[in-house]
């Protein structure tokens, strides 16, 4: 089915440069978004090697126009810092609009790895963890035959750099080492990253250490994919009933082990973990993956019937945010076990009184699944907003 052609109406076109040489920017991708009543605009388009772009018979109306390139900061036209929104474009009928836009590059960090000798070590996984709001993996790269790392596509703001375990050929373990020189958060230096900017000379000398080594025995009806929350993310490995896997390179301290399946009926586990020996053994076991049933009301009228209202559910742990839930009032869901983030989402005539059994967290209402729970959520609903009283003296 053919969609809608645009027979005629005004024209927006441009240019886009690299920032700090002032060189068109080829095959940029340049996107609108349309404001207020305006009708939905064509698809994105890239520039050309002169870096130019052009949108042909868009109806009158308002617009913002976004451009982004891999390696670089995306940048919204009218913005006046990086952070900051930019302007709307008003398109007037059957008129043409031309604009200039530059795009910024993105930070890195870069660095050696050494030995003992001051001597590179190769192969060294090295991440960049955000020093702001909630520490989370932001970038990751490896170190060359000569020790040297670089992360690029870092935003402007601070960072802590970690390498990550590893084993050596003598087997002599390294511990995850902070750039300065410190197995732990509280000893590591901050690292300052401007935009467009490469901070250099972030060395690591990884502390010398015992690594351990996981084996896991798989117990349940079905097969699954075990997970193991590390450092640097997720390592999964997939397991029959009755058989094992292994996680080597670890670092002594606390881990949680999990599984999910998504079959019907699904089973999950979840153990939480102490690493100190250099070996360990333990048993994971399915059970009944546990349920979320959402449950709303009216404080001023406790039959009304509720429509519009739901709830986000997201994965505390970063390696798992992107998969987010929706569930409606009355809905019960299955949910891998874990730490779930809860967001209500309600017309703009409710205010959300309270939420039942849930906890406040650093970012907001945040509550823990376990195998075999079936947990129900309450929400309370208001048409009046909340009111605080007091005196100054």
């Amino acid at each position: 089915m053919i969609g809608p052609q645009w027979i005629c109406g005004s024209t927006l076109r441009g240019l886009i440069y690299d920032n700090a040489s002032g060189k068109p920017l080829a095959r940029a991708r340049v996107s609108l978004e349309a404001l207020g009543e305006t009708p939905p605009p064509p698809p994105s388009v890239l520039t050309d090697s002169s870096g130019s772009f052009a949108f042909f018979s868009l109806p009158a109306g308002t617009y913002l126009l976004k451009a982004q390139k891999q390696g670089y900061l995306t940048a919204t036209y009218g913005q006046r810092r990086w952070s900051q929104p930019g302007t709307p474009i008003v398109l007037e009928p059957d008129k043409e609009f031309a604009l200039e836009l530059r795009l910024r590059r993105l930070s890195a960090v870069t660095g050696r790895v050494f030995d003992e000798n001051e001597l590179g070590l190769p192969g060294i996984a090295v991440y960049a963890y955000s020093a702001t709001g909630r520490r989370r993996q932001v970038g990751a790269g490896v170190t060359d035959d000569r020790g040297v790392y670089r992360i690029a596509g870092l935003e402007p703001g601070d960072y802590y750099i970690r390498t990550g375990a590893r084993e050596l050929e003598d087997r002599r373990g390294l511990l995850p080492t902070f750039y300065g020189q410190s197995v732990q958060i509280q000893g590591a230096r901050i690292v300052k990253v401007e935009l467009e900017g490469e901070r250099e000379g972030v060395d690591i000398a990884p502390i010398p250490g015992r690594l351990s080594h996981l084996t896991v025995t798989l117990h349940g009806p079905v097969p699954a994919t075990v997970n193991l929350e590390t450092e640097a993310g997720r390592r999964s490995v997939h397991a029959q009933p009755g058989g094992t896997v292994s996680f080597g390179e670890l670092a002594p301290g606390p881990y949680v082990l999990w599984a999910f399946t998504n079959g019907r009926p699904s089973y999950s586990a979840w153990q939480e973990i102490d690493l100190g020996a250099e070996q360990e053994n333990v048993s994971l076991t399915l059970a009944a993956s546990p349920t979320l049933q959402l449950r709303c009301s009216q404080r001023e009228d406790k039959s009304a019937t509720l429509e519009g209202i739901s709830a986000f559910l997201r994965p505390k742990d970063e390696s798992d945010a992107g998969n987010a839930k929706r569930v409606a009032c009355g809905e019960t869901a299955p949910l891998r076990p874990g730490l779930w983030e809860i967001g209500v989402m309600a017309p703009p005539e409710f205010f959300v009184a309270s939420v039942s059994n849930v906890r406040i967290g650093k970012d907001g209402f945040e509550f823990k699944l376990l195998p075999g729970q079936s947990v129900a959520i309450e929400v309370t609903l208001s048409k009046r907003p909340a009111r605080l009283k007091g005196s100054v003296k």
